[in-house]
């Protein structure tokens, strides 16, 4: 190559801003498409030795899927926006013939309750609230594993594919 045949600095310039200016206003290959969001699962809960490990292995299993998780406890449903979930788990105690009334007051306010996962205990191991699909049962540590994959399989089932 003689000197006469070499590209000036100006002209590599030149040359590399009309690359510039052909391919990025396109958007071509240059950025990577944005992530889907995340699902997001709301857990509320009260405070019991089996309720606590259903929550941590259900808690667990949720972020191994890379789903975002946030446990309260049921007391703090008053303060939830329903819309900012995929799926609301509820996991209460029935108390004195009824629910807490923080959780019947949360389903009843409710517009639908298609996102809803609720997990019912009660001594005889079968009451549940009216109108809402609950799997009730006893509260029994070493059902703990089996109730983690109840309740996982009913959360994914409302999640996006």
């Amino acid at each position: 190559m003689n000197i006469r045949n070499r590209p000036t600095r100006v002209a590599r310039q030149r040359l590399l801003a009309l690359v510039a200016l052909l391919f990025v206003p396109a958007g071509i290959a240059l950025a990577a498409a944005p992530a889907p969001a995340a699902p997001r699962v709301l857990i509320a809960t009260q405070a019991t030795p089996y309720k606590e490990a259903v929550t941590a292995g259900l808690v667990e299993y949720l972020k191994s899927k890379s789903i975002v998780v946030e446990v309260i406890d049921v007391t703090e449903l008053d303060k939830v926006e329903p819309a900012k979930w995929q799926a609301i788990v509820l996991m209460h105690t029935w108390e004195m013939e009824r629910p807490p009334a923080a959780v019947q007051d949360f389903v009843d306010r409710l517009p639908s309750r298609e996102k809803l996962v609720v997990h019912t205990t009660s001594a005889e191991g079968n009451m549940k609230l009216d109108g809402v699909d609950a799997i009730s049962g006893a509260s029994n540590v070493v059902d703990a594993g089996v109730m983690v994959k109840a309740l996982a399989a009913r959360v994914e089932a409302l999640l996006p594919r």
